[in-house]
């Protein structure tokens, strides 16, 4: 019986169906798993790929690797084989996974496994030259991703940067003897310059045949514990030879002169996952290994590259992270430090509390003004002999101490000045605070300039890397005709282009760090690495600034900006220090007008004390004059009368060392100065004018400031949501056409395309962070609320604020 097309197809998908749904049709999937041997990373890299799995699949499914079905072989293919059949024979399990070049080995060689299976850590093609699964898995069954070693690429960078010349490349010494293509493949990949050889490493660590090498290329050394490998890599740092891995599992602070970054193990779990859920639609894959990018940025070790002698050249600037030891040389630093340390020693704040040391200073002095005031004095007197004598002094030389008291009953003018100098530094006690608070936002939106930047760096080696990646592939699919030549040209200018920008991020980075430096009065070649990494998370950057990413109801956000403009008028310093120059001034008026027949008061007491004498005193055997006798009623003289002397003249008059004393009360007040005190007033009361003036504009600003901050931090917050999708979009999209140029279905224009799109919307999803901490630091700082940035209790009043004018009907994203 002939049957249509249609009902063809539909028996053939029926069939199909029947093959592939049934181990998949729970909602777990059950896999077992096979590691190559003992290894301390097993469990982490396990963890890893459980999670992409589960999150990849999706759909209510998840994966599960149960221990009772994980399997440790002994470093042999023998060994791992016997795992690879006894988990195929497990009627419990849905798949296999094999995590190491041996068990992937094993699994890309079977022709017919009994299961779906996942050889997650398979050789490059390059290195499996001469094995029977050279071209890829020889089962549809069995998704295979490729380990990201590229040996020949990073020796050659390694030369080009650090100017080696002769370097091993160091295998373990199971996988040399159970993988002897490994070994060959290598020796043919391996450029010219710089010279290396392949030598292994032992299970204990012992290194073969590394004289006159520079640097030790190491594959990964899972035979080796911790320990081990720790010594492992100190002795090579004794024998002078520095260490580059090429999955990036050296420890920095063992001494390593250079490592890769570790991230392959997240991309290879990530694409595991996504092939094997397409092999659960299909029920097949294609043949083939499938690769991923790692990032593969170098990090150098100061001091070991000297002790080697490896000098960077120039070019190294745009793709080595210098460190120092186990720390970086870039100090990390947080939001709420640089905060706290901008506060302390800022030169700018710093300068500005000595000047309110001075406004302290003038008060004591306005005070001092009403307190008694005590001076002491003395006087030498030196008089004439003659002059002695006729004025019947006792000593021609005399000198007298005294001590005057002086206080003020009562002065309009010094209480005035006292009143005005305490609300003077009251007014500047509130534009201190003005001040720090302008200090905090200063210093966040420069450590925002500095996260911003940092991003941009990592963004920018990443375009650098992937085109890198794209060039290398390109190469490779031009050597074996799959390929032309333009699509090596095309990648090799973007990738000129690329480093240009990474150049210029370096440079803004760098110019962000010595502005953030000048900001907390540190040295500004002090180098500075943020604490969060990136920007693109603002509540992991500014805890507080959660609000705007979750309320979204129009109507409440208008409410909140009109109770927020009340609350920043309520609470801005700029007022509040403007108020307290109006108070002084007004207190000015008072005096000035008062002055018109207000006296001063004040007592005066004084004590003189004759403390010593000396020279030339008058005889005691002068004859006084004679003086003539007055007739009572006449008033003719009658006669002459001397006086009797009894005793010396100095009975007479007065005598070295008398105390004198007096005490008064003055009041006194100016009937006239020439119009000065109406001209006074006048003046004062025009300068009252202009506060009040200026008061009335800070209140406008102050307005404008916190509504502009408010719709720019709320708009901020969309855009973030947007810009996320955005980039998210962008990245898929680049996805896809980077599997359909590896499938050889795209052309190099459509990646480099698709690449460069999501850069541009990775840099807007940056961009978009940014500016909204920015704003949201504004609107702090319009709220007089930037402690909320280092006090988890200011943030929690913020917070309470927030609440407070927030309905409860409000919606929130």
């Amino acid at each position: 019986m002939q049957r249509s097309p249609y009902v063809r197809v539909m028996i053939a998908c029926a069939a199909l169906l029947a093959v592939t749904t049934p181990s998949f049709a729970a909602e777990t999937l059950r896999f077992g798993v096979v590691f190559d041997g003992p290894w301390d990373g097993n469990g982490p890299a396990l963890e890893r790929f459980a999670a992409e799995f589960t999150r990849v699949l999706g759909g209510g499914r998840h994966a599960e690797f149960p221990d009772d079905f994980r399997r440790t072989a002994d470093r042999t293919m023998d060994g791992t084989s016997e795992a690879v059949e006894e988990l195929m024979a497990e009627d419990e399990l849905d798949a296999v996974l094999a995590l190491g070049p041996l068990g992937s080995q094993v699994l890309m060689e079977l022709e017919a496994p009994r299961k779906p299976a996942v050889a997650a850590g398979a050789l490059p093609r390059a290195l499996r030259a001469g094995s029977d699964a050279e071209d890829g898995p020889r089962s549809q069954r069995v998704v295979a991703i490729e380990l990201p070693v590229r040996p020949a690429r990073d020796l050659t960078r390694l030369g080009g940067l650090f100017s080696v010349e002769h370097a091993v490349v160091a295998v373990p010494e199971a996988y040399a003897r159970e993988l002897p293509f490994l070994v060959e493949a290598l020796v043919d990949e391996l450029p010219a310059r710089p010279r290396s050889r392949v030598v292994t490493v032992s299970d204990e660590g012992e290194l073969s045949d590394i004289e006159g090498a520079q640097v030790a290329y190491l594959f990964p050394m899972p035979q080796l514990s911790d320990a081990q490998l720790r010594d492992f890599l100190a002795s090579l740092r004794e024998s002078g030879v520095g260490a580059a891995s090429a999955l990036g599992e050296i420890p920095i602070e063992a001494g390593i002169s250079m490592r890769m970054r570790d991230s392959h193990i997240e991309r290879m779990a990530a694409r595991a996952a996504s092939e094997f859920r397409d092999l659960m639609r299909t029920g097949s894959t294609p043949a083939v290994a499938h690769s991923v990018r790692a990032t593969d940025a170098i990090v150098a070790e100061r001091s070991a590259l000297r002790e080697i002698g490896l000098s960077p050249r120039r070019e190294a600037l745009l793709e080595v992270e210098f460190v120092d030891g186990a720390d970086p040389v870039a100090e990390r630093i947080s939001l709420s430090r640089a905060v706290v340390s901008a506060l302390s020693d800022n030169l700018d704040l710093a300068a500005e509390r000595i000047g309110r040391d001075a406004d302290d200073a003038r008060v004591r002095g306005a005070r001092s003004n009403l307190l008694p005031s005590l001076d002491a004095s003395t006087t030498f007197r030196a008089i004439d002999e003659d002059r002695a004598e006729s004025m019947f002094a006792p000593d021609q030389f005399s000198a007298v101490g005294a001590l005057e008291l002086t206080q003020v009953i009562w002065s309009e003018q010094a209480w005035a000045n006292l009143d005005i100098e305490r609300r003077i530094a009251d007014s500047s006690l509130h534009e201190l605070a003005a001040f720090e608070a302008d200090t905090v936002e200063t210093a966040a939106v420069a450590y925002f300039d500095l996260l911003r930047t940092a991003s941009l760096v990592e963004l920018r080696r990443s375009e650098v890397e992937q085109l890198q990646f794209n060039l290398s592939r390109a190469e490779a699919r031009r050597a074996v005709g799959e390929a032309g030549p333009e699509d090596v040209y095309r990648f090799r200018s973007e990738l000129a282009l690329a480093r240009r920008e990474l150049s210029e991020a370096i440079s803004k980075q760098q110019q962000a760090g010595m502005n953030l430096n000048r900001v907390l009065g540190a040295p500004q070649r002090r180098t500075l690495a943020p604490l969060e990494g990136t920007i693109e998370d603002p509540v992991a950057v500014l805890a507080a600034s959660e609000f705007f990413l979750e309320a979204t109801d129009l109507y409440q956000l208008e409410s909140i900006e009109q109770e927020l403009v009340r609350y920043s008028l309520d609470t801005s310093s700029e007022v509040a220090a403007l108020q307290s120059g109006i108070d002084a001034r007004m207190r000015e008026r008072r005096m000035r007008s008062r002055s018109f027949w207000s006296p001063t008061i004040a007592m005066q007491a004084r004590v003189e004390h004759e403390y010593w004498s000396g020279g030339t005193s008058p005889s005691t055997s002068f004859e006084l004059p004679s003086l003539p006798v007055i007739d009572g009623t006449t008033g003719a003289p009658t006669g002459e009368f001397t006086a009797p002397i009894s005793g010396d003249a100095a009975d007479y008059i007065s005598t070295p060392g008398d105390l004198q004393w007096s005490v008064g009360i003055s009041a006194t007040i100016p009937l006239t100065t020439g119009g000065e005190r109406r001209a006074r007033l006048a003046e004062t009361d025009a300068e009252l004018e202009k506060l009040l003036t200026e008061a009335a504009s800070a209140r406008a600003k102050i307005e404008q400031r916190t509504r502009t901050a408010f719709v720019r931090a709320a708009a901020a917050a969309e855009n973030i949501f947007h810009a996320r999708e955005a980039a998210g979009a962008a990245q898929d999209a680049l996805d896809l056409v980077s599997r359909a140029y590896e499938a050889g279905v795209s052309s190099a224009a459509e990646l480099v395309d698709a690449q460069n799109r999501s850069t541009a919307a990775s840099k807007l999803a940056q961009d978009a962070a940014y500016e909204y901490l920015v704003e949201f630091t504004r609107l702090l700082r319009a709220l007089e609320a930037v402690d909320a940035i280092v006090d988890p209790s200011a943030q929690a009043e913020l917070e309470a604020l927030f609440a407070s004018f927030t309905n409860n009907g409000g919606n929130t994203r």
